[in-house]
């Protein structure tokens, strides 16, 4: 190599170097809907507008869909096992054979009840404590008229109005959950605390979910049930025996799944994914950035008071800006993204409407200008490899003849 050509060898790695820094895509911005099916087509816009790429919402939207529907076939197919279940331990029952209920119905518990404890599926619950009390009733053990009374009295914690068929079940076992319901009215209630991490999680208590579980519970003594979920946590549910203790302590285990869209899709599905919660916006920052976003627009769009949005970052959660339509809500939410994806302060006084205010471009950093250095140094280049130590300078030319 030539000396003389030595030292543009070095500005020519350094330029093209400099120059690829600066053609590195643009950050990547997702804008999430807080509904499936809302128009996003403005704050996209305004996340172009900002200088910033959009990452676009559909595959991560069509996953939560998809993964959506697979939780409602998995609940469709538990309830339908249970209905076989039950039909199995009504013919026990008529048959007299109550350890093969109570050995049936335990599996039933067992397998379905993390399904049925939810409020839309208490009827079912009902049905399957009410069958477990009149088999440990109809089995007449030594402590069996205890455990039928318990069962009887967590029906009667689901559904305080509902009473079993007299005309199928017989006068008997009508008195014994008249018993159940003379012994439950005795019990004073009292004020349960319900520890759950994480602390947003959504609890269910005997088919009603608490507003807010971080206040205590008024709950009397006995067995109740109890459930929770969590966007990213599996969810879990269990009968909670209430005696002299007033706080129950339950901590959910984060889903072991290893995609973070396929997670909370049954959430999505279900609505409640809640980006105001701390699970919640966990939840979508990991799906946002398992598509390569490293910020999350969430947009909200309602019909009465016009659109709000809030950005999500890796550590940090901004306001919401709220305006009539959804892109001037997407432009004053975007307006504090730096950059490099991290929130920035606002200048005092500036309009939280307004896009952040962007100075002249220095030509060093305009694409233009390094397409037009990369072309004088890719010439260096060939020079310098065509060249040699101990012949004359010579441009070779490669192509077709």
């Amino acid at each position: 190599m030539s000396p003389r050509l030595a030292p543009l060898s070095v500005v020519a790695v350094l330029a093209l170097a400099s120059a690829t820094a600066d053609a590195a895509p643009a950050t990547g911005v997702l804008v999430w809907p807080t509904a499936p099916g809302q128009d996003t087509a403005g704050a996209e816009r305004a996340v172009t507008e900002a200088g910033f790429r959009v990452v676009p919402f559909a595959p991560v939207g069509a996953r939560l869909a998809a993964h959506g529907d697979a939780a409602r076939e998995r609940e469709t197919a538990v309830l339908e096992l249970v209905e076989v279940g039950l039909a199995e331990v009504r013919r026990a029952y008529l048959e007299q054979r109550f350890d093969d209920m109570l050995v049936a119905l335990a599996r039933i518990e067992g397998d379905a009840l993390e399904v049925v404890a939810r409020p839309e599926h208490r009827a079912v619950l009902w049905e399957i404590e009410f069958q477990m009390g009149l088999a440990y009733h109809s089995r007449r053990g030594d402590s069996d008229a205890a455990l039928a009374r318990a069962r009887f009295e967590l029906c009667l914690a689901l559904d305080p109005e509902r009473r079993p068929e007299r005309e199928l079940y017989g006068p008997e076992v009508a008195a014994a959950f008249a018993d159940a319901l003379d012994a439950r009215s005795k019990k004073t209630p009292r004020p349960v605390r319900i520890a759950v991490g994480p602390s947003d999680a959504r609890v269910v208590v005997d088919g009603v979910p608490l507003v807010d579980s971080s206040l205590p519970r008024n709950l009397r003594q006995g067995m109740h049930a109890v459930a929770a979920s969590a966007p990213g946590f599996a969810p879990t549910a269990f009968l909670a025996a209430i005696d002299t203790d007033n706080e129950l302590q339950l901590a959910l285990d984060r889903n072991r799944e290893a995609d973070a869209v396929d997670r909370i899709g049954a959430a999505w599905s279900n609505r409640e994914l809640r980006a105001n919660t701390a699970s919640g916006r966990a939840a979508i920052r990991a799906a946002a950035a398992a598509a390569g976003a490293v910020a999350v627009l969430i947009v909200d769009i309602d019909d009465t008071s016009g659109a709000a949005a809030w950005l999500l970052t890796a550590d940090q959660a901004s306001e919401p800006v709220r305006a009539a339509t959804v892109e001037a809500a997407a432009a004053g939410a975007i307006a504090p993204l730096a950059p490099d994806g991290r929130l920035r302060r606002a200048p005092a006084g500036a309009d939280p409407l307004a896009p952040a205010p962007r100075g002249p471009v220095p030509i060093y950093r305009r694409p233009i200008f390094w397409i037009a250095a990369g072309a004088v140094l890719a010439t260096g280049v060939i020079l310098i490899v065509s060249g040699g130590d101990d012949e004359p300078d010579r441009l070779v030319i490669v192509g077709p003849q």
